[in-house]
């Protein structure tokens, strides 16, 4: 879990120029918890929602070299 966490910040982070990140976790029901995390950074393209579970690509290459990440 903490790795997790640790990567949708750190993606907020690094696509968020105004810095505005919201974090909301909560525990449902033992070990059940809700976890979601909103910025004001760039957005993902409907393309690539479909994507968005499957193993890691790049979704929009062209930005790599602007926020970070693998080609």
């Amino acid at each position: 879990m903490a790795q997790i966490i640790f990567n949708i910040v750190g993606n907020a982070v690094k696509c968020t120029k105004k810095c505005l990140i919201c974090i909301n976790i909560k525990q449902i029901y033992r070990r059940l918890t809700s976890m979601s995390v909103s910025d004001t950074g760039i957005r993902i393209g409907k393309n690539a929602l479909n994507q968005l579970f499957l193993p890691f690509v790049q979704a929009d290459s062209s930005i790599t070299r602007q926020y970070g990440g693998l080609d």
